[in-house]
């Protein structure tokens, strides 16, 4: 028996068991042990092996309903049959797409074997295209905008959180994080996103959820906030992260920059398939504040459910927010520049 601890969560799995179980249900003889992953905040990940390959496994968080579970797992072979570079997931024997370990949905997906992307012009073309091709699938795999792929109630939950915990938080953080969870809730209460162009979206394209192989290809991972939502807020994700080098340094404002290079190749490769309308460009300083603001929610949940000091990660995401409106005039002109 082995324990894993992610987020407030204690993974107790009995080995023999576990691969026992999904030996059966898929028609694999694994070899008896397996790797955890460090990947990912609430979901386990685990990587096994037959005699000839790898697999990934992901064990599932027990709070979620098995009906969101199916949905993402339906969108994941969606997009392997659309030749979309995801990992292939892996039916069992019964052409389903999971199996239950005690209370724990598993499913398995190929593993694979790559880095975080690299920082050039030639990845960040690329991932530009690939978003693009991403944002044109809605009507390929025929997703119906509700449930788990609306996304349009994000804003919504946001601002109920905020608000119905400000009290709690105003005791639980210290200054000045509390004055950023304020400030935060006002200006996120009233974004709307209603005119622009919506569609299936991956909901996290920051570069911890790509892999890119030796050969150069790019594998998006973690389809967990994927559904259908306006494309602009896709977008902006890797130009808030990405083009500053925010997820590549220790985030102090001193140190953040705009790399332009990999801002143009980047838009490049979206604006080759993909256009924003005029009225969507003048979305796009909201859409990168909602962005943020969007990072530093997932924080405040982390500390109302997990009682995790998240002070720091909070401030830094504010720092962001600030270089980001200084930056917004260069960035909206390379926008313009590439979209027309």
């Amino acid at each position: 028996m082995i324990k894993v601890k992610k987020g407030h969560r204690i993974y107790e799995i009995n080995i023999k068991e576990f691969l026992d179980l999904i030996g059966r249900e898929y028609r694999l003889k694994f070899k008896p042990d397996f790797s955890v992953i460090d990947e990912g905040e609430v979901n386990l990940h685990l990587i096994i092996e037959d005699k000839l390959q790898k697999f990934a496994v992901r064990v599932f968080r027990d709070d979620k309903t098995l009906a969101d579970i199916n949905s993402d797992l339906f969108l994941l072979k969606s997009l392997n049959e659309s030749n979309f570079p995801t990992p292939k997931i892996f039916a069992t024997k019964n052409n389903k797409l999971f199996v239950k370990y005690q209370n724990y949905p598993v499913s398995i997906f190929e593993y694979i074997d790559g880095t975080i992307p690299k920082y050039n012009v030639k990845t960040f073309q690329k991932l530009g295209s690939d978003l693009a091709m991403l944002h044109s699938f809605q009507n390929k795999i025929k997703i119906k905008e509700s449930g788990l792929y609306n996304r349009g109630n994000r804003i919504t939950e946001m601002k109920k959180l905020i608000k119905n915990h400000l009290k709690e938080l105003e005791i639980y953080c210290e200054e000045p994080t509390f004055s950023v969870i304020k400030e935060t809730y006002d200006k996120i209460k009233n974004l709307k996103f209603n005119d622009c162009k919506r569609g299936l979206i991956h909901g996290d394209v920051v570069f911890h959820n790509l892999k890119q192989t030796k050969n150069g290809k790019i594998y998006f991972l973690d389809f967990d906030d994927a559904g259908i939502g306006p494309l602009i807020l896709d977008f902006v994700l890797p130009i808030c992260y990405e083009c500053t080098n925010f997820n590549r340094i220790k985030p102090d404002i001193r140190d953040l920059e705009l790399n332009r290079n990999l801002l143009k190749a980047y838009l490049k490769g979206y604006f080759k398939t993909k256009k924003f309308s005029h009225s969507e460009i003048e979305k796009l300083w909201d859409a990168c504040g909602f962005r943020i603001m969007d990072f530093i929610y997932w924080m405040i949940w982390r500390i109302i459910n997990d009682k995790k000091e998240m002070d720091s990660k909070i401030i830094d995401h504010w720092k962001l927010f600030l270089f980001l409106k200084d930056i917004y005039p260069r960035i909206k002109k390379e926008v313009l520049n590439f979209n027309n």
